[in-house]
Formats: structure tokens, sequence, C-alpha cells
């Protein structure tokens, strides 16, 4: 092989190659936004005070827009808690009310099946009551 293509091959090896793993690890469309960037800050002339500030208010305008979907999810999402905090409060209510209405705890509520065994377990599981003498 010849100098130069010992050189060209090393280079490859040693530059080419960590680079395009370096570029591979942080993202290809990152890595080509940065470019850009650069390329534009290097080559493009004095930008108008118009422009600048036209981008600065774009720039804004989406975060706002973002602010905006953050705090409607939040609302959803606290509607939702309080909606389920309060028929929570209704099934406790109703679990205590049937609670002290029937002592024996074989009272079924309907919003939470398996909650409270069935007269019939609950027979099974306890004597019967005995008999005055």
């Amino acid at each position: 092989m010849g100098f130069l293509e010992v050189v060209i091959v090393r280079l490859l090896l040693w530059v080419a190659l960590p680079l395009a793993l370096l570029v591979l690890a942080i993202g290809p469309k990152r890595v080509g936004g940065w470019l850009r960037g650069f390329w534009g800050w290097l080559w493009n002339k004095r930008q108008e005070p118009e422009a600048i500030l036209t981008q600065v208010v774009r720039a804004h305008e989406k975060h706002i827009e973002a602010l905006r979907t953050a705090l409607a999810r939040s609302e959803a999402a606290e509607r939702d808690i309080i909606r389920n905090v309060r028929k929570s409060d209704e099934i406790i209510t109703a679990l205590q009310e049937e609670a002290l209405q029937d002592p024996s705890g074989t009272a079924r509520h309907p919003e939470l099946p398996g909650t409270a065994r069935s007269a019939a377990s609950a027979r099974h599981r306890r004597p019967p009551p005995a008999a005055p003498a």
C-alpha cells in the first residue's frame, strides 16, 4: 500500500468512524440542526432587527401555545380528580349507611362488587343464634 492509501485508511478508522458513532449516539436530526445553525452563522450576513424580532415573537407564540396545552391538560386532570373524589365520598357515605343499617355485614353495594360477603357465605361461617331457653 502506498503512503496516501495508508493515510486515507487511518483517517477513516480514527476520525470518520468515531464521528459517525458520535452522530448516532447524539442523534442525526440534532447534529444536522447544529450543522445547519453553524453553517448559517458562518455564512449569513447581519440580520435586520425586524427579522430578529419576528423570530423571537414566533418562538414566544410557540411557547405560549405549549403552555395553553399544558394548562388544558392540567385542568382536565383536576376535573377528573374532583369527580373521582366526589364519587368516592358518595360511595363511602353509602357504605357507612349500609353498615349502620345492616350490622351483620351481609349487604352488597352495587358499585363495589365483591366487597361484602353474601348472606349464604355469612351463614356458613357463623353459627346460628341460640334459641332462648
